[in-house]
C-alpha cells in the first residue's frame, strides 16, 4: 500500500508538472526572445540619436561609430549616397535586428545574434527543471510520510485483529489521530471487551450449570437411596432403576462439560514458556521503565507447557498490569516446573492485596482502586480454558500463580531484565 500511495502521488506530481511546467517553460523562452527584441529596438533608437549629428555634417566614420557602440552588436549606417559605415562583426545564423531612419535618407541597422541570449535561455530552462525536480522530490517525501502515517496504524490494527483471533482479548487503547482509523480502533476495542465478557460469562454459566445440576442430582440420588432401602421390593427396584438413570445423567453432564473444555482448549499447543515471557517483557518493560520501575523475567531453563499463546500472554499481561497499577518496585515474573505443572508467578514489592479483597479478588467487578474488575476474572477464565488454573498464592506481597500442564523441557534460554 505504501508503494501505491507513493507511485500515485508521483504520477499526480508529474501530471501537474506537465500541465503547468511545460507551458511555463515555453512562455519563459518566448519572453526571453521578446525581451531581447525590445533591447535591440532600444539600442537602435539610442545609437540613431548618437549618430544623427555626424550623419548631418557628413563626418561619420567607422572609428566614431565604434566609439558610440558600447556592446558586441553589429551596427551599420547606410548614408543617403549609398555608402555604408559599420562596426562589429556581422552575426551568422539566426539574428535579431532593427532598422531606424535617421533622416536625410540615412538609416541605422542593429543586429544581435540569438546565440548571445542562449545562456539566458539555458538558465531559465534550468530553473524550471530544477523547480520541477524539487516539486517531485517534495511530493515523494510527503507521499512517504503520508503513507507511513496511514500504513503504520493499519498494520497495528491488523496486528490487533490477529491478536484477538489468537485469543488475546486485551483492548489496545491506541489512537492514531486519523478519525476513520480511530473509529476502527474503537470498534476493535469494543469487540475485544465484548468477547472477553462473553468468555467470562461462558465460563460462569458452565460452572453454574454444573454446580446446580450436580447439587440437584446428588440430592435426588440420596432420596432414591432412601427409597431403595425400603422393604417394598417394587419400590426398591424402581429406585435402583432411577439411580441408574441419575448416574447416566451425571455421566452425560461430565461428558458435555469435558467436551466444552476440550473445545475451548482446542487452540492450546505446546509453547516455549520463555518465548512467551519474552513477548510479555517486550510489551510491559517500556511501560514500567517510564515509571522508573523494572520488569524481571526469570524462567527456568527449557520450560514448555500446553497452552494457547494468546491466552497465556494475556493472562500474564493482566497480572503484570495489576502489579504496575496496584503494586510498587520491581515486578518479577518467574517460571518453574512443579511436578507435572509449569508455574508462572507474578509478584511485586507493593503492599499486597487488602484483607477485605482476599476472598473476592477474582470476582467480577471487584477492584482495589476503581478499576473495571474484569481483568483477573478474564485471566482466570482464559487459563482455565487451557486446563490450567490461576490462584492468589500470597496476598502480601501480592503473588499470583498460573498453573499449566507441563511438557518435556527445551534448551536453556537467557534471562531478561530492564
Amino acid at each position: 500500500m505504501r508503494r501505491r500511495i507513493v507511485v500515485a502521488t508521483l504520477l499526480v506530481a508529474l501530471v501537474a508538472i506537465g500541465i503547468l511546467g511545460v507551458p511555463l517553460l515555453v512562455i519563459t523562452q518566448n519572453q526571453i526572445g521578446s525581451s531581447a527584441q525590445v533591447t535591440v529596438n532600444h539600442d537602435g533608437l539610442k545609437y540613431a540619436l548618437d549618430v544623427e549629428p555626424f550623419v548631418a555634417d557628413r563626418s561619420l566614420t567607422a572609428a566614431k561609430l565604434d566609439a558610440i557602440v558600447d556592446d558586441n552588436a553589429y551596427v551599420s549606417v547606410t548614408l543617403s549616397n549609398g555608402q555604408t559605415v559599420a562596426t562589429g562583426v556581422r552575426p551568422t545564423g539566426s539574428t535579431l535586428q532593427t532598422t531606424v531612419n535617421i533622416g536625410g535618407g540615412a538609416s541605422l541597422t542593429v543586429q544581435h545574434s540569438l546565440a548571445d541570449y542562449a545562456r539566458d535561455r539555458i538558465e531559465t530552462a534550468a530553473i524550471v527543471v530544477i523547480a520541477a525536480a524539487l516539486a517531485i522530490g517534495v511530493a515523494v517525501l510527503l507521499a512517504g510520510r503520508v503513507s507511513t502515517r496511514l500504513t503504520t496504524p493499519l498494520s497495528r490494527l491488523a496486528d490487533d485483529a490477529s491478536r484477538f483471533g489468537e485469543g488475546d482479548l486485551r483492548p489496545s487503547g491506541q489512537r492514531y489521530g486519523i478519525a476513520e482509523l480511530d473509529d476502527v480502533a474503537r470498534v476493535l476495542d469494543g469487540a475485544a471487551l465484548r468477547l472477553a465478557d462473553l468468555v467470562r460469562r461462558e465460563r460462569e454459566f458452565a460452572g453454574d450449570v454444573s454446580h446446580q445440576l450436580r447439587s440437584r442430582l446428588t440430592a435426588l440420588s440420596m432420596r432414591l437411596e432412601e427409597v431403595g432401602a425400603s422393604t417394598d421390593p417394587n419400590a426398591s427396584r424402581e429406585a435402583e432403576a432411577a439411580l441408574e438413570q441419575v448416574d447416566r445423567m451425571v455421566s452425560v453432564i461430565d461428558d458435555l462439560l469435558e467436551q466444552a473444555r476440550n473445545e475451548r482448549a482446542r487452540s492450546a499447543i505446546p509453547v516455549d514458556v520463555a518465548e512467551q515471557l519474552d513477548n510479555v517483557y517486550d510489551e510491559w518493560a517500556p511501560q514500567l521503565s517510564i515509571l522508573s520501575r523494572k520488569l524481571r523475567i526469570l524462567p527456568a531453563p527449557g520450560l514448555r507447557a500446553h497452552a494457547t499463546p494468546g491466552h497465556l500472554q494475556q493472562a500474564i499481561g493482566v497480572l503484570v498490569e495489576n502489579a504496575m497499577t496496584h503494586g510498587a518496585g520491581t515486578v518479577d515474573v518467574q517460571a518453574y516446573r512443579h511436578g507435572e505443572h509449569v508455574v508462572v508467578e507474578v509478584t511485586d514489592e507493593g503492599p499486597g492485596v487488602s484483607d477485605l479483597l482476599i476472598g473476592s479478588v477474582f470476582a467480577r467487578g471487584v477492584s482495589g482502586r476503581g478499576g473495571t474488575g474484569l481483568g483477573l476474572p478474564l485471566a482466570r477464565a482464559l487459563v482455565e480454558a487451557d486446563s490450567g488454573r490461576l490462584e492468589l498464592v500470597r496476598p502480601k506481597p501480592a503473588t499470583f500463580a498460573i498453573y499449566l500442564p507441563g511438557l518435556p523441557q527445551l534448551e536453556k534460554r537467557p534471562t531478561n531484565e530492564v
